[in-house]
């Protein structure tokens, strides 16, 4: 009862009536009957008397109604998007970079892999910025060939910095990758040129959480995982190239950090265990307490040796 009055719809009639009206550029409702439809004054609608149904009438015939319009406001508006769209599809469209190919020889290395573009690597510490050939820095994707036309790079890059990328082999075979995992951790996975995974390391804010690394054969070399942050250390495992454990060390004592160290021989056998404690003043662990010492070919314990700060303070030897 006490509601906003609503605008009623005009019967059919009137409405043919107002159209005609306003096809002859009259204003239907005010007292001059003969105000022109100048719509680019801006005094003609407060000049004009209009009821509020007349005047969204007016505004839907105007902007709706005519087929002629829609398709006039449908193609501007296409235009300003296709203006505004293909700089942009410029920008991140694919770049080629045909002002330089490599040899592999070049880039790659027997230790480091191809790691030409670590320096534009901003994630983890590279301080060197991609330009174009024109002297403006690197923005979208850029691909990289060898001299026989093979791919060796692909890098999306944002100020002429990587951000995440892809680097092959000649033969095709990716031999690395890099990419975010959140706001402050990356990925980086490394490839044999057999196509296995040669390591799969999570950064966290350029620092390594967990490293997993393996042989070209496959079998496992070297893992470490840190609590989150980086914090402190879980565990650090390595194996022989044969896939036998080389040696285990655990977090045993969250609070006082020490850790427990198994170290074993090519063989498989035990070679010693003992506590690791942490000494955060030199950022390394020494041997501390009692320590078993094996036989590398019986297995069987050969002496118990008693450690302080890693210097052996006694040793009994077990006949």
């Amino acid at each position: 009862m006490y509601g906003r009055a609503r605008c009623r719809t005009l019967p059919r009639g009137k409405r043919n009536s107002l159209e005609k009206k306003i096809s002859n550029s009259e204003v239907p409702g005010s007292k001059k009957s003969n105000h022109k439809l100048n719509f680019w004054n801006p005094g003609f609608f407060l000049k004009s008397e209009f009821s509020t149904c007349q005047f969204n009438y007016l505004l839907h015939t105007f902007f709706v109604s005519s087929s002629l319009q829609k398709i006039t406001m449908r193609f501007l508006l296409t235009s300003v998007l296709f203006l505004l769209l293909l700089p942009l599809h410029a920008q991140l469209g694919k770049q080629k970079n045909t002002t330089r190919y490599y040899e592999f020889k070049a880039v790659y290395d027997s230790a480091e892999g191809i790691n030409i573009y670590e320096k534009l690597n901003f994630a983890m510490g590279g301080d060197s910025v991609r330009n174009t050939p024109k002297g403006y820095a690197a923005q979208g994707i850029w691909e990289d060939y060898y001299k026989s036309g093979a791919v060796l790079h692909t890098g999306y890059y944002v100020d002429g910095t990587l951000r995440t990328y892809k680097n092959f082999y000649e033969n095709g075979q990716v031999e690395r990758e890099f990419r975010n995992v959140d706001y402050f951790r990356n990925e980086m996975i490394l490839y044999w040129i057999n196509g296995k995974v040669r390591s799969d390391i999570i950064y966290y804010q350029g620092e390594s959480e967990v490293d997993h690394e393996y042989y070209e054969n496959g079998n496992p070399d070297y893992a470490e995982e840190y609590a989150k942050k980086c914090e402190y250390l879980l565990y650090r495992t390595s194996w022989y190239e044969n896939g036998k454990m080389a040696n285990d060390l655990q977090l045993v004592d969250k609070k006082k950090k020490k850790y427990y160290l198994k170290e074993f021989f090519e063989n498989g056998n035990m070679q010693d265990e003992g506590t690791m404690q942490y000494y955060a003043e030199i950022d390394n662990f020494m041997k501390e307490g009692s320590w078993k010492v094996y036989d590398e070919n019986t297995g069987k314990q050969t002496s118990t040796q008693e450690y302080v700060r890693n210097q052996m303070t006694e040793e009994k030897k077990i006949e």
